[in-house]
């Protein structure tokens, strides 16, 4: 499946490397799926945002639930995702996160995917 999304944003035709991923309710259960294997029934998730390469500065997402889960691969060093409470390195594997507390993501160099899962109020 990360290939799957992977392939969504190396194929997006915006300029940026930013895709929201709200109304593919069949990628979005498999994803929740997914998540919920990893950390049991009570996962909700609505929407999948997929970034390529995209460093943000500090910021914070109110419109969501606190839980967001994260998975970061590529070939990159450096790009940990910084929270108010704890530096990210997690490769590879899914991570839960606050989003709606200040987070940005360090400089790094090489291919950095993201892709967010979360549940949008």
């Amino acid at each position: 499946m990360m290939n799957k999304l992977i392939d969504l944003i190396d194929n997006h035709n915006k300029p940026f490397k930013h895709l929201r991923i709200q109304y593919d309710a069949d990628l979005i259960a498999e994803v929740k799926q997914e998540l919920q294997e990893q950390f049991g029934k009570d996962v909700d998730v609505n929407q999948i945002t997929i970034n390529k390469n995209n460093r943000l500065g500090k910021h914070k997402h109110l419109n969501q639930t606190e839980v967001s889960y994260g998975f970061i691969t590529g070939t990159f060093k450096g790009g940990s995702l910084v929270t108010p409470t704890d530096t990210i390195t997690t490769q590879n594997k899914w991570f839960i996160f606050d989003g709606t507390q200040e987070h940005y993501v360090e400089e790094f160099t090489g291919e950095r995917y993201s892709i967010i899962a979360y549940k949008r109020k």
